[in-house]
């Protein structure tokens, strides 16, 4: 058991507690001694509730506003103030404040260099070439939605998508895009899936949720199930669920949803209220997108490198397209839902903090 506890790492297990050999060498450590510390540290530490105290995958808030991000093997550390290059630092261990933050697999890496807007607006190029609804509000609000999922944990509300369109829309192609930004083990992608599969894989993990074919069906039950924990984590809801020994579960679900199907099942008021439908038309022709597997991987490191470099604006973005949401009428959650939206994707594709003038004139626009 201490074996596994310390990787396998037994010379440094006899270097704290040696057991020695008539001829005074170290061959092997004292299991006894080693368990009494561990019992006394563990007692000295006190009580303590996994479902509040570990993190997984993806990026999280630290205490005082850091934005830190667990790539699976290593953490990194992103303070408001920080002005190096990169603006981040390497976490000495697993525990940071009040949170022990675990090793996962391992996730798509920040890009190396500092990043400018003109990735993203490649990438918003890219999104507009599906027949949206609205033209380009809509693939801003999905870019808006990919950069909120990439920081999912750090986000006071994580915002969800609900994509519709009839066969022959690009909707699969559209999945298979959000895979390749993500990275094989940054997504949760399904196609069948119920609540508790979902919960069970994300666990402690803040990685976004891409759920295809979600249709309208006679018995709506297990759909339900799933709106529900989607409804949780946008607002960060602790989630509790019988286990086995008659023990209880508890996690807060922090992920951003993504939903796609032909039809959108009936949805009650608090669940339309914390969506953005984005709806899709037939493409007008058969062309593939533009953007291909390596370069949206490729994107999808810049992306992050860009949510590293500009973090310290992210509140006062967030804040200017809230309230000029709130000032147009928006109730509290919609200006919440779409504000989100809107601020993360200003976040990549402008260098500065929009004016209150300029988020009046977009939402404008937009015909928000």
């Amino acid at each position: 058991k201490f074996m596994s506890l310390y990787s396998g790492d037994n010379n440094y297990l006899m270097a704290l507690w040696p057991r020695y050999t008539k001829e005074g060498k170290v061959t092997s450590f004292h299991a006894d001694l080693a368990a009494g510390d561990h019992m006394a540290a563990c007692s000295k530490a006190g009580p303590w509730d996994p479902s509040h105290s570990l993190r997984g995958a993806g990026a999280w808030r630290g205490a005082d506003g850091d934005l830190i991000w667990n790539l699976g093997d290593e953490t990194i550390v992103r303070h408001p103030v920080t002005k190096s290059d990169p603006p981040w630092t390497k976490a000495a261990g697993p525990k940071i404040g009040e949170h022990i933050y675990l090793r996962v697999k391992k996730q798509v890496r920040p890009w190396a260099e500092a990043v400018g807007a003109a990735d993203a607006k490649v990438l918003l190029a890219g999104l507009q070439t599906w027949n949206w609804a609205r033209g380009e509000l809509d693939a801003r609000l999905l870019l808006g939605w990919i950069v909120s999922a990439m920081m999912g944990g750090a986000l006071a509300w994580r915002p969800l998508i609900w994509i519709t369109g009839d066969k022959g829309t690009g909707k699969s192609t559209l999945n298979d895009w959000l895979e390749y930004l993500f990275g094989t083990h940054g997504l949760v992608r399904a196609s069948d899936a119920t609540a508790a599969g979902i919960w069970q894989s994300i666990e402690f993990d803040s990685l976004p949720v891409a759920l295809d074919e979600v249709e309208a069906a006679m018995d709506n039950r297990k759909t339900e199930t799933v709106l529900n924990l989607a409804r949780q984590a946008s607002s960060g809801g602790l989630i509790l669920r019988g286990g086995q020994d008659h023990a209880g579960v508890e996690f807060t679900a922090r992920s951003c949803f993504s939903f796609s199907s032909i039809n959108i099942p009936p949805l009650a008021p608090q669940d339309r209220s914390r969506l953005a439908i984005l709806e899709l038309g037939k493409l007008p022709d058969k062309a593939a997108p533009p953007l291909k597997a390596e370069a949206l991987h490729e994107l999808g490191s810049k992306l992050r490198r860009r949510i590293l470099d500009l973090w310290p604006q992210w509140d006062a973005r967030f804040a200017a397209w809230r309230e000029g949401l709130a000032t147009l009428g928006h109730s509290a959650r919609t200006a919440d839902q779409f504000g989100t939206l809107l601020a993360a994707a200003d976040l990549v594709l402008e260098d500065k903090t929009p004016t209150p003038k300029a988020v009046d004139k977009a939402l404008g626009e937009w015909g928000m």
